[in-house]
């Protein structure tokens, strides 16, 4: 249950402030890589090549896969584990993360590869019983190259000459495939919040939102290997527009720009039952509806966003607990000066349901002025359609105070329908 990307469009608001805020996150951060993180190990890289599994592939049952490591370089290679190898599957938007079994595991873990050796390992690793059909395999901590595999449902006859080819790496075509040449950064971009198209049964209520995030640094680079802050340093952009569609003309009633920097941390460990992760959000976000005059609206915040997700041993049910915790800063005091009164110091998100069903996603805010509440249903109609469309179904619900920022000191409700790509 994870999620989104980055559009770097500037808003019409007022400046000076996010700038300040910019740089109050970005200087220090500069600071701790320059003198607090120079002592990195040094090290020989190791390659790893993920060999694909030659036999059938049944969902609930393990598979043996092979990994090759090998030292390209001129120096003897020392490379050491982690005690829990973990491998990624991907199918659609589902990624499972599954701890590998060693079949033979190395003394300690550690590898001695003399220069231009390599070391071929096998791992047990279990296949979700939810799974079926085309999904992408990979190593992820030493990182490894992908393979597509075929999972049948328990039961399914896998083999004859009426096996199905596999797709092409990625489901690519050679068109789409020359693009990512071109655009090779675009492994660094993927979504954020949810994407969504929302038609209010009022229609003068209805909705759109875009969504997306951007790793500023390359996952596996040197710098990356050295800092886990950099690790996780991303910029994000969100858009939200409240769309008229019952005048004539269909207007625009306000849109939010929301461009944003964040840290996301590692994995913690906190021994708790079900615990599937806990992780921490650092961020801090500007806000404005881009307008002038009266109608202008503008704030930024900083905040932090402790997360805690819990999941069963199948990983195909869950809920999240995420509480983020503002600060407003340089908040607009001539058009929106009371703005916190209305939304509060905290939001709680909470989110629940089943991987290839329903999800309820709630946030609930509350501020001097009174609450406010959102609450997000959808549904994959790959579900209803036999796997041909890959789209939710998405009902939501508003109630409260400053939904909008126009009319953020306004109590209002709305009930919207429509569909997303992402939620």
């Amino acid at each position: 249950m994870e999620r989104l990307k980055h559009l770097f469009m500037k808003p019409r608001g007022k400046t000076g402030a996010p700038a300040r805020l910019w740089a109050g996150l970005v200087v220090p951060v500069g600071l701790w890589i320059l003198c607090g993180n120079v002592t990195a190990a040094q090290g020989v890289t190791v390659e790893s090549m993920l060999v694909p599994p030659s036999q059938a592939i049944i969902s609930n049952q393990s598979i043996s896969v092979t990994v090759i490591f090998k030292n390209p370089g001129s120096k003897v290679a020392r490379f050491s584990f982690p005690n829990e190898v973990i491998f990624e599957l991907t199918r659609g938007e589902q990624q499972t993360r599954l701890p590998a079994v060693w079949m033979a595991a190395p003394v300690k873990h550690e590898l001695f590869l003399t220069p231009g050796a390599f070391s071929e390992q096998q791992f047990s690793i279990p296949v979700p019983a939810v799974v079926s059909g085309y999904a992408r395999l990979k190593m992820i901590d030493p990182p490894s190259n992908t393979v597509i595999l075929e999972i049948a449902n328990s039961g399914e006859n896998v083999s004859g000459e009426d096996r199905p080819e596999p797709p092409p790496p990625g489901g690519e075509t050679k068109l789409e495939a020359m693009e990512s040449k071109i655009r090779p950064y675009l492994a660094n971009l993927s979504f954020y919040d949810s994407n969504y198209f929302l038609a209010g049964a009022d229609p003068k209520k209805s909705k759109f939102q875009l969504s997306f995030k951007y790793r500023l640094f390359r996952e596996h680079s040197l710098l990356s290997e050295r800092s886990a802050i950099l690790q996780g340093m991303h910029l994000a952009y969100t858009q939200t527009s409240y769309w008229d569609l019952k005048s004539d003309s269909a207007p625009f009633e306000d849109t939010s720009y929301k461009p944003e920097l964040f840290f996301v941390s590692p994995s913690f460990d906190l021994k708790l039952p079900w615990l599937y992760t806990a992780n921490a959000q650092i961020g801090a976000q500007h806000e404005s509806n881009g307008r002038g005059g009266d109608a202008s609206r503008s704030t930024n915040i900083l905040y932090f966003k402790p997360i805690f997700m819990f999941a069963g041993k199948s990983e195909d049910a869950g809920i999240m607990i995420a509480p983020r915790f503002m600060v407003y800063v340089g908040n607009d005091v001539k058009t929106n000066p009371d703005l916190p009164d209305y939304r509060g110091y905290v939001d709680l998100e909470i989110k629940t349901g089943l991987l290839e069903g329903f999800i309820l996603d709630t946030h609930f805010r509350y501020g001097e002025k009174g609450g406010s509440a959102q609450f997000d249903l959808s549904y994959p109609l790959t579900e209803l359609l036999g796997s041909n469309v890959d789209l939710y179904f998405y009902t939501q619900y508003y109630i409260g105070y400053a939904e909008s920022l126009l009319h953020y000191d306004r109590k209002e409700s709305a009930l919207r329908f429509g569909f997303s790509i992402a939620r």
